[in-house]
């Protein structure tokens, strides 16, 4: 969805920044975006993550943010209960970025 959301937009986003910090991201406020989404999922650092994308984006694009990052972790936990496998485009989209599927 990135990829495609990005075309869309206009946007040039690198899938690689997703695994590698050390790529600089075309994408506005990517790295706090990143960050916010990492403390979702995780639970640490969250305050300071949702301050610093608030700071860059404001408090609408925020929501907006979190909105999708929570879309995508309720997705991510259906498929992975429903054991869904990983088709053979999305493997090689994975693989791509550094991610490979091996089941």
């Amino acid at each position: 969805m990135l990829r495609e959301s990005s075309e869309l937009a206009g946007i040039p986003v690198d899938l690689h920044t997703v695994v590698d910090t050390s790529i600089t991201t075309e994408v506005p406020a990517g790295r706090e975006l990143l960050a916010l989404a990492d403390a979702l999922v995780s639970g640490l650092g969250l305050v300071e993550a949702r301050s610093a994308v608030v700071d860059s984006v404001g408090p609408i694009a925020a929501s907006r943010a979190v909105g999708v990052i929570a879309n995508f972790e309720t997705m991510n936990r259906i498929l992975d209960a429903g054991a869904v496998r990983v088709s053979e485009r999305h493997r090689a989209n994975l693989a791509e970025v550094g991610l490979p599927v091996d089941w």
